[in-house]
């Protein structure tokens, strides 16, 4: 049985501040033939890395045989932001009463001459200020409740999806994951898997309602071709989004262990064939839809279903252009919806746009110690 996942697509702009580069890794050659390009990427690329063993969420950690790229992109789901929407206009309105109240009963100052001011200094292009948490002003703003991982395979694919089947098993025991028989998620095309999806929603040990969504891309199987920045090798989005009641969730803040993993030593029993590809698409053309990344940028990883791109930029500033520049390309929106996350060592704006064809946009750029990154995701209208 072949169980479909959508991986929501996404979001994402920001004007954060927190300026970070990427060490020893020069800014590639405008010049540079397309070829070239590739390589001085993917020798930036490593640093970029989280290995085995990395923690996602819930439990769930990076399996051996990939690597994650980038951070985790941790966003609000619509739901969540709704619910605390009418508490954070309620705080706004009673401010701002409070504050007209202060305008009718304090005496205006009496209107010091006129000085001749000081001239204000031009802000270098780095010098930019975070941005508040939306949710700011509410004494406790709530925390992400949806996390994304993007990874690529680097070893035996069937073994590292069925590592993350058994993942999923274990955190949603109820659910009866398939561990050993891979064509209940996979489809094949000329004999040869060309995508794997999983979509399951289920109670935690935690007892916290969640849905895991799952893809593997392995790239294009008829012309051999592998994502651009792939390595040749299939890429994965996980994402894991908490569905129970928003504020039941946000008091539950005990950490979730996964119970025994299902053993996968055992055979799979569908033989399915993962493809090999010979070579990259071009990483110097469109990579989502018409849009191209800007050459100054570096690319850490790109998929085509889902069509998703991860770029790293040297600046807040130019990550904040990355993410605008793709919603608006995408979708024509030049104003999108946005959400702003200011959480641990992180500031994560997240925009939101649809195209008059029904293509959601999201990008969700991520400010962080290690660099400034964005998120970006094209989910084609539902069916």
């Amino acid at each position: 049985m072949y169980r479909r996942l959508t991986v929501a697509a996404g979001v994402f702009a920001a004007l954060v501040a927190v300026t970070a580069c990427d060490p020893g890794s020069p800014s590639p050659n405008p010049t540079a033939s397309a070829s070239s390009k590739d390589d001085a990427n993917e020798d930036r690329v490593e640093s970029h890395e989280s290995g085995p063993e990395s923690p996602i969420v819930y439990g769930m950690v990076v399996p051996r045989g990939a690597v994650q790229l980038g951070p985790l992109a941790r966003v609000r789901s619509e739901d969540l932001i709704n619910t605390y929407r009418p508490d954070l206009e309620a705080v706004l309105a009673e401010k701002a009463a409070e504050e007209a109240a202060e305008d009718e009963t304090d005496p205006q100052d009496e209107e010091a001459p006129e000085q001749e001011a000081s001239p204000t200094p031009t802000p270098t292009p780095t010098d930019v200020r975070p941005e508040r948490d939306t949710f700011a002003d509410l004494e406790d703003p709530p925390r992400p409740d949806s996390v994304i991982s993007v990874m690529r395979i680097d070893e035996d694919p069937t073994t590292v999806t069925r590592a993350m089947l058994a993942q999923i098993a274990a955190l949603l025991p109820d659910e009866e994951i398939v561990t050993d028989d891979l064509s209940e998620y996979c489809t094949v095309q000329h004999d040869r898997i060309d995508h794997c999806a999983v979509d399951v929603t289920g109670t935690t040990p935690g007892d916290r309602e969640v849905r895991v969504q799952l893809d593997i891309d392995p790239g294009d199987v008829q012309t051999r071709t592998g994502n651009a920045f792939s390595r040749e090798r299939p890429v994965m989005v996980l994402e894991v989004s908490y569905v129970g009641d928003p504020r039941e969730g946000q008091e539950n803040t005990e950490s979730e262990q996964l119970g025994d993993l299902p053993s996968i030593d055992t055979p799979e029993e569908s033989g399915l064939i993962w493809p090999k590809m010979d070579v990259d698409a071009p990483g110097d053309g469109p990579l989502i839809g018409e849009w191209s990344a800007p050459e100054d940028d570096t690319v850490l990883l790109t998929g085509s279903d889902p069509a998703f791109a991860l770029t790293f930029s040297l600046r807040s500033t130019e990550g904040a252009a990355v993410a605008q520049g793709f919603i608006t390309d995408t979708t024509g929106v030049e104003e999108p919806a946005r959400d702003v996350v200011a959480d641990l060592n992180e500031v994560i704006a997240v925009y939101t746009a649809q195209a008059p064809d029904g293509t959601t946009a999201r990008a969700v750029h991520v400010v962080s110690a290690r660099g400034n990154y964005v998120f970006l995701f094209a989910e084609p209208p539902a069916q």
